[in-house]
């Protein structure tokens, strides 16, 4: 099985972040540490919605970030930005 992908690491790591409190008490009852589905019934629409917009944000991060260093690398190479 591969290696996760940094984003996969990142997104439970960030979830954590946003629910557990310095305290190591989770906000919202005693749920674990992962990120809820969508389909989770124990999660409330706050946790979930939270989630998969955090999740959103980490995406559209990285993938800003892998875009902009691969037209930065050709421009380097070629002399001009590529689109």
């Amino acid at each position: 099985m591969p290696a996760p992908s940094r984003s996969e690491q990142v997104a439970p790591a960030a979830w954590a972040r946003v629910v557990v409190r310095p305290d190591a008490t989770v906000v919202g009852g005693g749920h674990d540490e992962d990120a809820p589905d969508a389909t989770d019934e124990d999660r409330t629409w706050r946790e979930t919605m939270l989630a998969a917009v955090l999740q959103g944000a980490i995406f559209a991060g990285v993938k800003v970030a892998v875009d902009r260093g691969g037209a930065a690398a050709t421009r380097r190479l070629t002399g001009t930005w590529p689109g």
